[in-house]
This record gives structure tokens, C-alpha cells and sequence, in this order.
């Protein structure tokens, strides 16, 4: 941390103070809220105005600030006017560092505040600090260690901050200490407050956000994940229609909107790979797969969507579909649509007639389990690989547990679930019930 007074001259820190007043015309300040514990709107004690530079795409910074994810704050960052932009430059010269993007704070009084918080590192880059240029009045900010630092030092500092000074928060002291300006007992006057960021994350005119740590790094990533999509739509769109031919019943009509041409089409779900926890049980989502929506008997008596947990089944196109015909899942032995009979899988333990599945879609998709096969999408004349797993929901205590069978000894098949436990086997077909059909195209 670091505290610079006197950080202009006594006639240029009045002039400074003097244009930012919401009175003037140099900054349209506006009122922003937070959301309550009960999901009500809160006025923040404070006007606030919002300033960055385009980069050389033409977007601006974004920080996801708290009050960024408020729906009714409609958060505008304009260009640098001249006072902002005076100061900016000066801060740059004095530390050596550099700002592209600035809230402007409007205190009109002792009464208004700022809680305790720490800034989100999310969107900053590395190693930079956060810049407090203080005009108006004093006021004190304070710091409080948070519960988990494990930082050698003070549990609580306070910081004088007065006018026409300039106030370094450095990444470590954000890291262990949230800070505030709160409320003062004595009639004060008014402050204004720049925090100057240097922000690493982009968002473009259509909301989509790129830069260090997301989905996309550059905006040209943004524009080749699109045109990928698009290529994946269409191919997906053709295997539904012209491969699978499955009758419009198996899909769950909630989910669906039409596009042209008359195919329908469903969201892709390219979601990150996470453990997540129902009723106790890991089942990892899927990620790089498209999630259809199936058909789910409205009748039932139990809560599948709380009781029941997730898991999948590899299988094939032939008999996803009888199983989804005959609204149960088949055992060796049963025939399929074609009138072929499922048989045991090659290198399997004979004698073995249950229903196998796994929290662990990386597993079901072992090739022996999920066969692959290939796929050429009429439109853009491209040929895939494509899989097709069940995602499904599976009765708790209706089924047995066993490490994997299929050879594969200690070397490990899932980051998350264990070799152990990674297999399920029942011979209650009831107790599965599949609730979505995930495909993957690959490219060949």
C-alpha cells in the first residue's frame, strides 16, 4: 500500500473537484443498486459514473463488479472526458503504472458510504494496483483481515484519505483485506472518489466477453467458437433428422424452438467439466457434448429430479432407440428394433445380464461401450465422428458398484471418479430412466 498527498497543486485540485460535480456536464452520474438477502433492491449510498478505453478492436474493458450482475443497473462506460483523463495521466507518470478503465465516485456527504468488500481479481491483470485519486474532503477507509488470510499482520487498519491524494492498493492487500469508507458521525462534505483498474477482460457490442481465463482469449476467438457453432448446429441438426429419424415423441416438446427449414433444434450444452453433488453422489457434468431433452413419464410417483442420481449409459443409435420405443432400458438377451438380440459385449464377463452405467461420462464413452460412427453433414459437405451416451437418472440402493472392467488395470480413466467405483450395475430396468440423449461430433 502506498498513500501520495498532495498529489496536485491546491488550484488544479479545486478546478478537478469542481468538473466532476454531478452539477456540471463533464460526468452523468446515476444511481445504482444492490440486491438484498430477500432479493430487494438496495440503493447504494453513492452516485457513480462509468469511463474506459477501446482497445484495438473497439471494445471496451469489463469488470465484473458486483453491481455489474444487477439487471437493473445499466452500467455504461463512456470515453475518458478531460479532468478523468488529466488525472489519469498524471497517476501514470507519478507510479509508472497504467489504467484503462475508471469508476467515478460521488460522496455528497458524511452519510454516504462504501461497505466492506474486496475488489475482484477475476478481470485484473497480474501484479497491477488499484489507483484511489481522493478529491474533497477526508474520509477514512478501512481495512479488515479476511477470516481465511493467513498473512502475517494487523487484523484492522485505518487509512486517512485526504483530499488530492492518491491511494495504491496493491494485489496482496486486496487478496487478505476487504476495505471500506464508512459513514461519519459529523456533518462532513462532499468527496469524489476515481478508482482506476487495469482490466484484462473485453466485452463486445453483443455482450460476449473474451480475455484472460474465459472460454474466449481474443475477440478472433469469439468469431471462429461462432462459425464452429454454426458448422456443429447444421451437423447436428442433419444426424437428428436424416441418421436418427427418431419420432418426435422421444424429445421433450419444452425444449425445443424452431428454426428454419422446419428442423428443430435444441441448445448445445457445452458446459465445464465439475463435480457436482446430488444426494451425495459425484457425477461429472459433460462437457464438449450436446444435451437433447427426452420425454420423462409426467406420472410418476417419485421426485427423480431430487431423488435420483445422474449417471450414463454408452450405447448405440439402434439401441438408444429401442430403449426409448419400449420405455425401458434392455438386458442381454432382449431384441432390438431390427429384431437382432443385445448381446453381452465382446471381452465382457459372460454371464453378467445387467444394465451398466457410470457417474463418469468419460467412461461411458469408451468406444466399447459408445461405438463410434461416421457422419457427413449434407450442408457443409464435412464428415464427423459421432458418439451418443444416455444421460440418465438411477434409483439410489437399486444398484451395485464395481471398479472398471474393461482393462484398464491402475491406470486412471476419470479425473474424478475413482477406477473403483466407476461402474454401476442393476438388472431393475426401471430404476434408470434416461432424460437426455448427448451426442459428440468430433472432427475426422
Amino acid at each position: 500500500m502506498q498513500l501520495i498527498e498532495n498529489l496536485l497543486s491546491v488550484n488544479e485540485a479545486a478546478s478537478a473537484l469542481n468538473c466532476l460535480r454531478p452539477e456540471t456536464d463533464e460526468i452523468q452520474y446515476g444511481q445504482y443498486y444492490a440486491i438484498g438477502d430477500n432479493q430487494s433492491l438496495i440503493r447504494l449510498p453513492r452516485l457513480m459514473a462509468f469511463q474506459a478505453s477501446t482497445n484495438s478492436c473497439g471494445d471496451q474493458p469489463w469488470y465484473r463488479c458486483k453491481i455489474a450482475l444487477v439487471p437493473q443497473n445499466n452500467i455504461v462506460y463512456t470515453s475518458w472526458t478531460p479532468t478523468v483523463q488529466k488525472l489519469k495521466r498524471v497517476i501514470e507518470e507519478m507510479s509508472g503504472e497504467t489504467w484503462n478503465l475508471a469508476h467515478i465516485i460521488y460522496y455528497k456527504d458524511g452519510q454516504e458510504s462504501m461497505g466492506l468488500h474486496s475488489d475482484c481479481m477475476l478481470d485484473l491483470a497480474s501484479g497491477s494496483k488499484i489507483a484511489v485519486v481522493s478529491l474533497g474532503v477526508n474520509r477514512q477507509m478501512d481495512l479488515v483481515k479476511k477470516q481465511e488470510s493467513t498473512l502475517d499482520g494487523p487484523s484492522q487498519l485505518q487509512i486517512n484519505l485526504p483530499g488530492n491524494s492518491l491511494f495504491l492498493l496493491d494485489e496482496e492487500t486486496n487478496r487478505h483485506y476487504v476495505h471500506g469508507i464508512k459513514k461519519e458521525k459529523s456533518q462532513i462534505g462532499e468527496r469524489i472518489s476515481i478508482v482506476f483498474r487495469h482490466v484484462l477482460t473485453y466485452k463486445t457490442q453483443n455482450g460476449k466477453l473474451y480475455g484472460n481465463g474465459l472460454t474466449y482469449s481474443t475477440k478472433q476467438d469469439i468469431i471462429q467458437g461462432e462459425t464452429r457453432r454454426k458448422m456443429y448446429k447444421f451437423a447436428f441438426t442433419f444426424f437428428l433428422a436424416l441418421c436418427l429419424n427418431w419420432m418426435f415423441p422421444f424429445f421433450s416438446t419444452n425444449m425445443f424452438k424452431l428454426i428454419s427449414g422446419g428442423i428443430y433444434w435444441l441448445s448445445i450444452s457445452l458446459v465445464i467439466e465439475l463435480v457436482q453433488q446430488i444426494i451425495d453422489a459425484d457425477y461429472v457434468v459433460p462437457r464438449g457434448w450436446a444435451g437433447f431433452g427426452l420425454g420423462v413419464d409426467p406420472f410418476r410417483s417419485d421426485d427423480l429430479w431430487s431423488t435420483l442420481i445422474v449417471v450414463y449409459h454408452g450405447t448405440t443409435a439402434l439401441a438408444a432407440q429401442s430403449i426409448l420405443t419400449h420405455r425401458q432400458f434392455l438386458l442381454p438377451g432382449d431384441h432390438l428394433l431390427d429384431g437382432t438380440e443385445l448381446a453381452i459385449r465382446a471381452g465382457h464377463i459372460p454371464g453378467k445380464v445387467h444394465i451398466y452405467t457410470s457417474p463418469s461420462i468419460r467412461y461411458a464413452s469408451l468406444h466399447v461401450y459408445s461405438q463410434v460412427n461416421s457422419f457427413k453433414s449434407p450442408k457443409i459437405k464435412k464428415l464427423y465422428k459421432v458418439q451418443i451416451v444416455l444421460q440418465c437418472k438411477q434409483m439410489p440402493g437399486t444398484f451395485k458398484t464395481q471398479k472398471e472392467t474393461v482393462g484398464w488395470g491402475d491406470k486412471r480413466i476419470c479425473n474424478t471418479i475413482p477406477n473403483e467405483v466407476i461402474e454401476h450395475f442393476t438388472n431393475r430396468r426401471s430404476s434408470v430412466i434416461p432424460y437426455r440423449l448427448l451426442i459428440r461430433l468430433e472432427n475426422t
